[in-house]
């Protein structure tokens, strides 16, 4: 869709699929978020052995870099599908080595909490680069809209009878 509204320079249709699809995915994920960062040290014990509960700084630092992946939405693939590739290479090649470097400085200091939170921190860094980059050059954000959350949970609501 990204590249067919592009193609067309449908700049209004982008903007709004691209900010829907990134809402329905945020309303989607959030929950499962929540739940995992909350009980994660639980949920591990529970699936994997008491073993893998240590895990849960680990899992909660990957959410959060998660997380912030979903809510900007298909940011990276945007670039890619409006002849923004090179822009794209860009920010992927900086946060590559921002990744690397930073895990390399953390995992002496912190062990794999510090890999995990660089490697989630490095993602942050990436996703908030590609929006940027987006809006700049085609004045539509990517992440998702407070708005359309709202319209998708009264359909529901109205939908489901509640």
């Amino acid at each position: 869709m990204i590249a067919h509204f592009n193609a067309r320079k449908d700049l209004q249709n982008l903007k709004y699929v691209t900010r829907y699809a990134t809402t329905i995915s945020s309303l989607v994920s959030i929950p499962v978020f929540l739940v995992l960062f909350l009980f994660g040290r639980s949920i591990l014990a529970f699936l994997f052995g008491a073993q893998y509960a240590g895990g849960a700084a680990v899992l909660s630092f990957l959410i959060l870099g998660q997380m912030v992946n979903t809510l900007t939405g298909s940011c990276d693939y945007f670039l890619q599908m409006t002849g923004l590739h090179v822009a794209f290479m860009k920010i992927s090649i900086f946060s590559g080595l921002l990744n690397l470097g930073l895990n390399i400085i953390m995992a002496q200091h912190f062990g794999k909490e510090g890999v995990a939170a660089s490697t989630a921190f490095s993602l942050v860094v990436q996703n908030v680069l590609s929006v940027l980059v987006v809006h700049q050059r085609t004045g539509i954000w990517t992440f998702a809209s407070l708005e359309i959350m709202l319209q998708i949970l009264k359909l529901l609501k109205n939908r489901l009878h509640i």
